[in-house]
This record gives structure tokens, C-alpha cells and sequence, in this order.
């Protein structure tokens, strides 16, 4: 938001060419940064830029000695660890970050257009029950893999209003997977299965597991490229990037918008394919 910001004051009218000059210490190939001047991909919407206009240049500190103490680089840069002897020394963007919950998410592997034809005619929502926001991500399971075409982000709502929604987009009598604690809870005066269930959807019995289970679960569906995400649900791949660990949980004070559309993704996956029981290659549909 800061940078979109700083790029509208390049407004004055001029003879001169509009540029943006941007300085940094390579974060992760997760920033946008990266995205953008090194993949030359929005990191949104997954188009292709055009790399004349955004070019990079590398410049480590042994490029600079002119300015800078050779001991510096001998005593200090070179005794950092690993990671921050590659980011600060050679200037490379590192691979991941430190306490990130989704550590197997790739752009390249999950992230894709693909054939939204589904052959089971069976459309699948994973969905979590927070009032702001309340989420849900719909798509179908088909050989084996989760391909999600769809995303619902609504603030400040409720069950009925993600019903409604669903309803609008076309996904009547899909298959809910959802937060089992919807059971009881009420949201909106009856408990939120119910509330699905009246209006035609399919509500699944689930079960919730632990946490670290439900995210290892994802990330092993991940690592083997069994999940695949349509670039427009821009809300999930935001969070697969950035939820981290505070502790033994989620991180949900940094940012309170995050970790509710991975949790609703996290439900549908626990619920059709768990590190305990492997969905079988072929799923009776009915």
C-alpha cells in the first residue's frame, strides 16, 4: 500500500521521465519485490511485466570498497549467519522466512491458470466462521488435487450473508467443509450448519484437528503440488506467504486479517485428504 501510495505523487507535468527508484536489502523471493524486477510477474495478479521497465541492478559491499573498511567486510559480513551472510554480503534474495507457517507454498507449483472444468460436477467450499472477516475458498477435488477457483472475503458479516453470497456466485448445494465449531456456534441466532443447510448447501460433519497438524497437512499437500490456486484469489496467496508462528499458534495479532482464508482452505483439505487417512484415487461423488 506504502509504494502504490508513493507512486501517485509521480504527477508533476514535466519534460522529464517518471521513475521510481527502489534501494533494499534482498528480503525473501516471497516480497514483491522479487516478483516484480526479478521474475517480472505482478505478484497479484500473476501477469507478466514488462521487465524494460523495471530493471535491477546488484551492488554487494565489495563493490564499494572505496567507501568501505575492508575489515568490515572480513570481520563482520562475513562472520553473519548463513541466511543474512546472502542477504547483507551477496545480496540474494533468500528462499524463506523464518517462522512461516506455510513454508511449502510456491508461486510457480501452486499458483496457476488451469481448466476449470470439473469432471465430478461436485463444487467444494472450505469455510471459517470469523466475523471479520469471514472466508471461504471454493474449487473441486479432481485426481487427487485441490484446485481452488474461487475465494469469498466479506467483513464484518455473518452466515447468513456468506450464504447469500455463495448463492450469488452460483455455488448452491455445494459441499461444505467447515469450521466444525459451527456446529454450535451463532453467529447470527441459529448455529451456522444450520443456516447453510437451509439454504440447500451440502454441510459435511467435520472435524477440527490440531492446528499444527491442519498446517503441516497443507503443506505437505503443497510440497507435492496437490494444491492449485487460480491468481485471482489473491487473499489466500497473501496468506500462504505471509502467516507466521507466534509460539505454538498462529500469529493473529500481527496482522487480524490473516490466517482466516488458509484456515477455511486448512478444513477442506483435513476433511477429504489427512496425514491420517489418505483419500482414496477415486471419490464416490453423491
Amino acid at each position: 500500500k506504502s509504494v502504490e501510495i508513493a507512486l501517485t505523487r509521480l504527477a508533476e507535468k514535466n519534460n522529464l521521465k517518471k521513475k521510481a527508484y527502489f534501494d533494499e536489502n534482498p528480503p525473501t523471493k516471497k516480497h514483491w519485490s522479487y516478483w516484480i524486477f526479478i521474475k517480472g510477474v505482478h505478484p497479484e495478479t500473476s501477469e507478466k511485466m514488462d521487465l524494460e521497465k523495471y530493471q535491477s541492478i546488484l551492488m554487494n559491499p565489495e563493490d564499494n570498497l572505496e567507501n568501505i573498511d575492508e575489515e568490515y567486510i572480513s570481520e563482520v559480513l562475513n562472520n553473519l549467519s548463513e541466511n543474512e551472510r546472502k542477504r547483507f554480503r551477496d545480496g540474494e534474495f533468500l528462499d524463506s522466512d523464518e517462522g512461516q507457517a506455510y513454508y511449502a507454498f510456491q508461486r510457480e507449483i501452486n499458483v496457476h491458470s488451469f481448466d476449470k472444468r470439473n469432471a465430478s460436477g461436485t463444487i467444494m467450499i472450505g469455510m471459517d466462521f470469523n466475523v471479520n472477516p469471514m472466508t471461504a475458498v471454493v474449487g473441486y477435488y479432481q485426481d487427487n488435487k485441490f484446485n481452488v477457483i474461487d475465494e469469498v472475503w466479506l467483513e464484518n458479516s455473518d452466515t447468513y450473508k456468506m450464504s447469500t453470497e455463495l448463492i450469488k456466485r452460483g455455488y448452491k448445494g455445494a459441499w461444505i467443509f467447515p469450521d466444525s465449531t459451527g456446529k454450535n456456534r451463532k453467529t447470527s441466532g441459529k448455529s451456522d450448519h444450520l443456516i447453510l443447510k437451509d439454504d440447500g448447501f451440502i454441510v459435511k460433519d467435520t472435524r477440527n484437528p490440531f492446528v499444527k497438524d491442519r498446517i503441516n497437512n497443507v503443506n505437505r499437500l503443497l510440497k507435492d503440488g496437490r494444491i492449485i490456486i487460480d491468481p485471482k484469489c489473491k487473499r489466500l496467496i497473501q496468506d500462504f506467504e505471509k502467516v507466521v508462528w507466534d509460539g505454538q499458534d498462529l500469529d493473529k495479532r500481527s496482522d487480524a486479517s490473516l490466517t482466516h482464508i488458509s484456515d477455511a482452505l486448512g478444513y477442506w483439505c483435513w476433511s477429504l485428504d489427512n496425514m491420517v487417512y489418505r483419500a482414496p484415487t477415486a471419490i464416490k461423488l453423491t
